[in-house]
């Protein structure tokens, strides 16, 4: 063979060779690490919201798709305690008024542990989002329990759990 073909072949294969290698390595397009970071801001602003819940109080907008409270009389307050139990109290706006217990607790039979509020044997996941919790189904007319509240500070979650009964 002549010097010139030489050249030619041991280019080409530099080239397969080359190609072959290229191809071999998994190249991830940009656009696929824009979705990965998405995906786990997502999974850290879930895990955030999941620590946050415990040992927080909530004043209820809306509770088995009927606003809460049902007049502009009164205000109701959750408290979710570090173990998941939940506290709920009633307060009338009118000066000088005190937490009471509701008669009857609307939270009687709603539960927190493992991440999720159960009902029954439903599991509800929920949201939280600009200091408003969601929880639940909001389909009109399901029957199924939902919640949404928005964080507060004051009452605390102590003077809940304390409040008398009516």
């Amino acid at each position: 063979m002549n010097k010139q073909r030489k050249s030619n072949l041991i280019a080409g294969i530099t080239v397969l060779l080359g190609l072959m290698f290229l191809t071999a390595c998994p190249v991830k397009p940009a656009s696929s690490e824009k979705q990965t970071d998405k995906k786990e801001e997502t999974q850290a602003d879930k895990k955030e919201a999941q620590e946050n819940i415990l040992n927080t109080v909530w004043e209820a907008e809306v509770l088995w798709d009927e606003p809460y409270p049902k007049t502009n009389s009164e205000h109701y307050y959750i408290y979710i305690g570090e173990d998941g139990t939940i506290y709920d109290a009633v307060k009338k706006v009118a000066a000088g008024s005190t937490l009471n217990k509701p008669d009857p607790s609307l939270f009687t039979t709603i539960k927190f542990k493992n991440n999720k509020f159960s009902y029954g044997t439903n599991e509800y996941s929920y949201t939280i989002k600009d200091d408003i919790l969601t929880v639940g189904d909001f389909t009109p007319n399901q029957g199924n329990f939902n919640l949404k509240a928005k964080r507060i500070t004051s009452p605390t979650g102590e003077e809940i759990k304390n409040a008398p009964q009516n």
